[in-house]
């Protein structure tokens, strides 16, 4: 799990990856995770609440070509928030792992 916080709102809000399903085992190389992001809200630094999941626009057609139609997208993971000092706006990065659909064992 990875969460990136906002420092605009005192870290308050942000968002993190849910792992959403798991096959292998952790301890052996070849296990594959699926995830998602969703946004997440706290009053302090110990306690955050999980919200909605966050939508990107255009996701499905992004992966699709990216993809290829030969790879396996396995969700979106590592959120990292970027803060332009100069204009405030708010960049969300975060990876977009693949896997080759040829090579699904674990």
């Amino acid at each position: 799990m990875a969460i990136s916080l906002d420092p605009r709102v005192g870290y308050k809000e942000g968002v993190i990856r849910c792992i959403t399903n798991r096959s292998g085992d952790v301890a052996t190389s070849g296990y594959i995770d699926r995830s998602v992001l969703h946004k997440v809200h706290g009053d302090s630094l110990n306690h955050f609440s999980i919200g909605e999941r966050l939508v990107i626009k255009n996701q499905d057609e992004i992966v699709s070509q990216l993809s290829g139609g030969k790879l396996d997208f396995l969700g979106l993971e590592d959120p990292d928030i970027f803060i332009d000092e100069k204009t405030g706006l708010m960049h969300l990065y975060f990876t977009m792992p693949f896997h080759n659909k040829g090579d699904m064992e674990c």
